[in-house]
């Protein structure tokens, strides 16, 4: 598997985001990876050795840790409201369009995770765990600030709200698998459905089933009311979570196939390559389209309206070329954007963020009518970092664009905290918001 999928962070709690049954692979505490180059090896800590013609051992002089340069730009307001987990991840913050932060759940020695908004905007959902290991689904409503807890099971690593924003799939486990529960608003009841070695899911636009890939191999229809299982493609590609469009008239993913390479003179090379095939499949007639064909691992992401997907090959040590297809003329472009391991499009579906690798850090640009404009470049959070191992899945649910598309928030080690930033498109230089491990933006409204 490529290196950018084998982000590595440092854990030193047992409910680390695991999606493939099992704990994931940590390092000693205090080291991460994040490298196009070396996969599951810490990068090496900077450090500057000092001559010495003694015979006294070299003395070794640590680096500061860096801080994140930011605009002089004065913010007055903010586009939206973002939820924040706080930089110890005890605690639940919201930060308000007034700039203020309010703490809206705090647990000392517990740990919060996933916020999740509502696709109405409405609600806010967190899984938290206590320090004696209760573990829970908090629900709150931003109408009127009332909140209700939810035991589960297990932890959950993963949340995404139906779209009717009246219940929420949830993914945890460990050991063996993966298992789905579903908590509904309305009967206020937490179901365990489904579960298989590896799960990923994404809801159907009508709320009454969903498309789940299996222990990476098999894609299905899961009927909530039912829970009859239909087989749609007994073999996938190298993704997390397919996708539907909004229409719920088909869904998208990749699965492997097989072609010739021309050789010199246009002449058939006798070994056929395995790529990857992102495919459209429709599902009334169960047709397949075929919208591109890529070498490496295929990573791709769904306009919001709906009209057109962006899909880039991730290859061993290669740069990425990224396609932004139209699903109605299939039209491509083709985006020299380096190497790109995760992507979200902008509310307007006019934008795509992209996330690239250098060395530890995550190097963020923007495309937009063609141009790739290139941001900051940051070590990510050890928190979010975990979330950006997955983000095939996490891209359906964490919403990391303002609800106007005019910016961006991410999560950053700045010196010896980690802070949120606000990536503004009209300015060189980010803006810092404050302390916090992760951070998402309620959607518009």
């Amino acid at each position: 598997m490529a290196a950018a999928l084998l982000l590595l962070a440092a854990c030193t709690r047992a409910n680390e985001v695991v999606f493939e049954g099992g704990a994931t692979t940590t390092l000693a505490a205090g080291t991460k990876a994040l490298s196009a180059s070396t996969a599951g090896t810490a990068a090496a800590p900077s450090s500057s050795p000092l001559p010495s013609t003694s015979s006294a051992a070299t003395t070794v002089v640590a680096a500061p840790p860096a801080t994140i340069p930011t605009s002089g730009q004065v913010l007055e307001s903010l586009p939206g409201t973002i939820a924040v987990t706080g930089s110890s991840n005890e605690s639940m913050l919201l930060l308000g369009p007034n700039l203020e932060f309010e703490t809206i759940d705090d647990v000392p020695g517990g740990f919060f995770a996933q916020p999740t908004w509502s696709p109405d905007g409405q609600f806010l959902a967190w899984a938290r765990e206590s320090v004696d290991g209760v573990t829970e689904v908090v629900v709150r409503s931003t109408v009127d600030g009332t909140q209700s807890a939810y035991a589960v099971p297990y932890i959950t690593f993963y949340m995404q709200w139906r779209p009717d924003s009246r219940a929420i799939g949830l993914l945890g486990g460990g050991g063996a698998g993966t298992a789905l529960v579903v908590l509904d608003l309305d009967d206020e009841t937490v179901s365990p459905l489904h579960a298989a070695g590896s799960f990923y899911f994404d809801w159907s636009p009508d709320g009454t089933s969903m498309i789940t890939h299996l222990d990476s191999s098999r894609l299905e229809f899961f009927d909530l009311d039912s829970g009859d299982v239909t087989l749609v493609d007994s073999e996938t590609g190298i993704f997390q979570a397919a996708v539907w469009t909004p229409n719920g008239d088909a869904i998208i993913y990749t699965r492997p196939s097989t072609i010739q390479t021309a050789g010199i003179g246009g002449a058939l090379v006798a070994q056929a390559v395995t790529v990857e095939e992102l495919v459209l499949h429709h599902v009334a007639t169960g047709e397949i389209e075929i919208l591109a064909h890529a070498t490496g691992i295929g990573q791709f992401s769904l306009a919001p309206d709906g009209a057109r997907v962006a899909f880039t090959a991730i290859g061993q040590g290669e740069e990425s070329v990224m396609r932004v297809i139209d699903l109605a003329t299939g039209q491509t472009e083709a985006i020299e954007a380096g190497f790109v391991f995760a992507l979200q499009w902008s509310p307007d579906s006019n934008k795509i963020m992209l996330m690239g690798i250098d060395g530890p850090d995550i190097v963020y640009h923007v495309w937009d009518s063609g141009e790739v404009t290139s941001y900051i470049k940051a070590t990510p959070t050890e928190i979010f970092l975990r979330y950006i191992r997955f983000w095939g899945q996490y891209d359906l649910s964490m919403r990391l664009w303002a609800p106007d598309s005019s910016a961006f928030v991410f999560t950053a080690e700045d010196g010896d905290d980690d802070s949120v930033f606000l990536q503004r498109l009209d300015d060189d230089l980010p803006i810092k918001l404050g302390p916090g491990s992760v951070a998402t933006f309620s959607p518009a409204g």
